[in-house]
């Protein structure tokens, strides 16, 4: 117990004498399920690194996996937005259940999780849809109202976790929400874009979803961007995981007499890919 109270510490001296402690034998502390929630917990960087490397070794433990996970939960509900290093200290978290304590996480009260999305610090929220994505019962018990909360928050890292919680509902229902996903492909905050991307990167062979999806993105290529990197995130989009869909020779045409450099890079691009007599003579001679 004294151990995880020295590497809890926010004083130099104290946690590095908890560390030249715990180094002596690292692996000998692996089922101490206290001394793993202090390192996880750990205001000091140097002092949580320790956490992945234990943790991996921790799952060859019986019950000790789920016994931490419960105890760092039980703590993440006391802090708040000012508590010290809280969002690398989430961060970390979030790395250890996704990976060696993946399996683990069924034994973690669902309602548990929800009760987190309330929560006053940003980074607590986002662990819990993190761990929530990777929670078998995600499938089965996640309420429509948790999607409600996570979408219409205005901080973009929320928003962002909220769109990825959305890629562990069934396809069939994903396919229903073109215009929402199309949102969030253009929203103005890089993270919520990307996570939006990988939504729609698993959706690809969706045709009825991605015709109707396509031509909101496009759209988006005409007009002046609506925030910073947008036009370049949907060449990317448009250019990668949606590389094989047909676009009409007429929309190319459209695309390279644009105003909108977005919009010119795309049909460059994809006049590059396209057959030469796929354009006639007279629209070539418009193109020179």
């Amino acid at each position: 117990a004294w151990l995880a109270l020295l590497l809890l510490s926010s004083h130099e001296v104290v946690y590095r004498a908890g560390l030249a402690m715990l180094e002596q034998n690292p692996v000998a502390h692996a089922g101490n399920v206290r001394l793993l929630t202090a390192l996880l917990l750990a205001r000091s960087q140097e002092v949580r690194r320790h956490s992945r490397l234990l943790c991996q070794i921790a799952v060859q433990h019986l019950g000790v996996a789920e016994a931490v996970i419960a105890a760092v939960f039980a703590e993440l509900e006391l802090v708040d937005a000012h508590t010290q290093a809280i969002d690398a200290i989430c961060e970390n978290i979030s790395w250890v259940l996704a990976q060696p304590f993946k399996g683990a996480l069924a034994a973690m009260p669902y309602p548990k999780l929800l009760s987190l999305l309330n929560h006053p610090a940003e980074a607590v929220v986002i662990v819990a849809v993190e761990a929530m994505i990777v929670h078998p019962k995600t499938q089965t018990d996640l309420p429509a109202a948790a999607f409600s909360t996570l979408l219409a928050s205005p901080a973009p890292q929320i928003l962002a976790a909220g769109v990825r919680l959305l890629a562990t509902l069934p396809t069939p229902i994903l396919c229903t929400q073109a215009p929402m996903l199309a949102r969030f492909c253009l929203c103005e905050y890089p993270e919520v874009r990307t996570a939006a991307y990988g939504v729609v990167s698993r959706l690809i062979d969706e045709r009825h979803f991605i015709a109707e999806l396509m031509p909101q993105l496009l759209d988006a290529l005409f007009r002046s961007e609506s925030s910073a990197g947008l036009h370049d995130d949907l060449f990317l989009l448009l250019s990668g995981a949606l590389a094989e869909q047909v676009i009409a020779p007429s929309t190319m045409m459209w695309l390279l007499q644009a105003r909108s450099r977005g919009a010119q890079r795309y049909g460059v691009w994809l006049l590059a890919r396209s057959d030469e007599d796929c354009i006639s003579l007279p629209d070539w001679i418009a193109l020179t």
